[in-house]
């Protein structure tokens, strides 16, 4: 956990499965974790900054977590999602959403199936997200933490493999587009 600029790009995926074999193949990922996550999200304009708080719940593998986010955007980038970012773990995520809850912000919720892998790539380390979302279907979610240059080297073989240009990147976050499918 701690603090850091991450740059994430995903991609809508007809099958996912045969995505994540032919990106396991080419990229040699390692398997990290794999079960479901909620978020629950609370967007912050209302304290002048655009940001958001988000308590995630994690369970897989007989485990389960809460972790507290705060995401902020970072401007002057393009064609990829760019967010500073600082997380930690709490013993309790129920009490955080009901603070937040409590406090006037209205809770947004995505839930989705996630397959977490690692990878290097010209010595940058990478992660890609295999998620189903609730709501919205399948995607490949590829971030790298703070290296626009490696983001592009390891999205260009991504892209290769699942026949995928840099017009089908997605830099809109989940919320955001849990959000524009509600009509919100």
């Amino acid at each position: 956990m701690g603090e850091g600029v991450e740059m994430e790009v995903k991609y809508r995926v007809e099958d996912l499965d045969a995505a994540v074999e032919a990106l396991v193949r080419a990229l040699g990922l390692r398997p990290v974790w794999e079960g479901v996550e909620e978020d629950t999200y609370f967007r912050l304009r209302r304290c002048g900054v655009d940001a958001v708080a988000r308590v995630r719940r994690r369970f897989g593998g007989g485990a389960e977590e809460w972790v507290l986010t705060f995401k902020s955007r970072v401007p002057g980038f393009e064609g990829v999602k760019v967010r500073r970012e600082y997380e930690t773990r709490v013993e309790d995520g129920d009490s955080i959403i009901r603070f937040f809850t409590d406090a006037g912000f209205e809770p947004l919720r995505v839930r989705k199936s996630r397959r977490v892998f690692e990878g290097s790539l010209d010595g940058v380390r990478f992660s890609v997200t295999a998620d189903f979302v609730e709501g919205l279907g399948s995607f490949v979610e590829v971030e790298v933490m703070g290296d626009r240059e490696g983001l592009e080297r390891v999205l260009s073989v991504v892209e290769e493999v699942l026949g995928k240009g840099r017009g089908d990147r997605i830099v809109r976050s989940y919320l955001s587009m849990v959000l524009r499918a509600r009509g919100g």
